[in-house]
């Protein structure tokens, strides 16, 4: 499908995204889409992008903040209430990332989860 206007179609898609709650989103990748996802990212309107092109290995990524990424753990000052709220949030990724794993497999996708660590490297 021809794009008139590439940054409006980026936009627009990265809006409707937000909309929806997804996690992800694709964008046709050119010069100008890249330049305008780093713009974006540096300024922290998004977590960041990561380029799949036809013909070479697709990836799904999961931009999630570390502590949701690691097993709750209950230490000395932690209200009940919050230690509850972490592990039902670990429970829940873990459960889509699962469901994400197989049908990242199915289709010959790698399925991978970013935290701030990996993008702040």
């Amino acid at each position: 499908m021809a794009v008139n206007d590439p940054i409006a179609d980026m936009l627009t898609r990265i809006r409707n995204a937000n909309l929806a709650r997804h996690q992800t989103t694709r964008i046709p990748a050119t010069r100008l889409t890249r330049s305008i996802a780093s713009v974006l990212q540096s300024e922290g309107f998004i977590t960041g992008f990561e380029e799949a092109e036809d013909g070479i290995k697709k990836f799904l990524v999961e931009v999630k903040p570390y502590k949701q990424t690691i097993k709750p753990t209950e230490t000395p000052g932690k209200h009940k209430k919050a230690l509850l709220y972490e592990q039902l949030t670990y429970i829940q990724n873990q459960a889509k990332w699962e469901a994400a794993r197989q049908w990242c497999k199915s289709r010959g996708i790698e399925f991978t989860i970013l935290t701030e660590k990996e993008l702040r490297k």
